[in-house]
């Protein structure tokens, strides 16, 4: 009998928004394992200067983390960042992205997306790069979003309040029962 595929939630947003801390605290209620971002790993190993090549890398590189992660599983997924953030970074930064890369998202798509607000302080980190633009990479994730039609939530707020109401979106989207 094959695996049944899990029910993958996207954690999403932009730099400094508070994804690997809501991804570790939903995944410490939920008990569910969590796909690292694999741009940060990337990054981590060869330095926070990238190219196209670089992203091309990443993108493949994310999909079968998440593939590899979703095998261990088959309840829930959550997922630090997906292919969108490469998507929306792709565009800011190097104009449009290749019909691949959307291709290689839908495929890979979320079954619910947790987008974080960027209404959190700026943390400082070497691999980040816009404390003064989140809003407008914000907004470029609703677009995205919208445009795919793929389900999704905005969460803000900070620390455990944070957490509750993302836990309450993904109850109200029948990914979990409710709280």
């Amino acid at each position: 009998m094959p695996q049944k595929r899990p029910q993958k939630i996207v954690i999403t947003g932009p730099e400094s928004s508070g994804k690997t801390t809501l991804s570790q605290a939903l995944s410490e209620k939920l008990s569910a394992p969590v796909v690292p971002e694999y741009a940060r790993l990337y990054l981590e190993r060869f330095g926070p200067e990238y190219t196209l090549d670089d992203l091309t890398h990443i993108a493949h590189g994310q999909a079968a983390l998440e593939l590899a992660t979703a095998a261990q599983t088959d309840d829930l997924l959550l997922a630090d960042t997906s292919l969108e953030v490469i998507r929306v970074w792709w565009d800011y930064r190097f104009g449009t992205p290749p019909p691949w890369l959307e291709a290689l998202l839908w495929r890979h798509r979320g079954d619910f997306y947790l987008l974080c607000a960027p209404d959190l302080p700026w943390q400082p980190d070497p691999l980040r790069e816009n404390p003064h633009d989140r809003a407008q990479l914000f907004d470029r994730y609703v677009a995205l979003l919208e445009r795919l039609g793929l389900p999704y939530g905005v969460v803000e707020g900070s620390g455990e309040a944070r957490t509750r109401r993302a836990l309450a979106q993904l109850a109200a989207a029948g990914l979990i029962a409710p709280l």
